[in-house]
């Protein structure tokens, strides 16, 4: 009898513990056209889109290991934004009034709003008269910045395909090159290095 007792009661405890625990409804909605922005005057990111159910009334933007950013719905949509410095990963989701997520998880990485990473494919500083030749490739109509050190040395446009760009001026010395690129309404892009070249090296990357 005594065993029976127990056994109802330890599963009683059970029931409680998952019923009173859980932060969970019913995943019943989604979040929808969700589109990103990026203020580089601010260096603040916006998520806005819609919500396709009533029963969601908030969305939560997390960040930096579980920080919070809870905003309301609005006429079945909802704006949310975040300063920030680095490529985060943020996560969003929607819940109800009691604060229980009713849509899955939305992952956004920094694709969602920083400028893809150049590609450098070849640096030339074989020439006698120091010319560098760069064969690079960045997203469509963004702006590539080159930087000799902490020199800015060359801005252009990208076409979105494979460039060579001829740099001048660097016979008899050392280069090291930073470049990134920067799209409209987007983050400027991580940087990427070259290593230290010497005149008469030619720098291949083979994908």
């Amino acid at each position: 009898m005594k065993k029976s007792i127990t056994l109802i009661a330890l599963v009683t405890l059970l029931f409680l513990g998952v019923s009173g625990g859980s932060t969970h409804a019913k995943t019943i909605s989604t979040l929808r056209r969700i589109e990103t922005t990026y203020n580089a005057s601010k260096k603040a990111v916006t998520f806005s889109g819609t919500v396709s159910s009533k029963k969601t009334t908030r969305v939560t933007l997390v960040y930096n290991n579980g920080k919070k950013t809870v905003v309301n719905v609005k006429k079945g949509a909802f704006k949310v934004a975040k300063k920030f410095r680095g490529y985060k990963t943020f996560s969003l989701y929607g819940t109800n009034k009691k604060s229980q997520r009713t849509t899955r998880v939305y992952k956004l990485t920094s694709a969602k709003y920083a400028t893809a990473t150049p590609t450098i494919l070849k640096i030339d500083h074989s020439a006698k008269n120091g010319t560098v030749v760069v064969n690079v490739k960045a997203p469509k109509q963004s702006q590539i910045q080159i930087y000799n050190a902490k020199k800015n040395i060359a801005n252009v446009k990208s076409n979105g395909k494979t460039q060579t760009l001829k740099l001048k001026s660097y016979k008899g010395k050392t280069i090291h090159f930073r470049l990134n690129a920067k799209q409209r309404h987007l983050k400027t892009s991580k940087d990427v290095y070259t290593p230290k070249i010497k005149q008469g090296i030619i720098y291949q990357v083979s994908y």
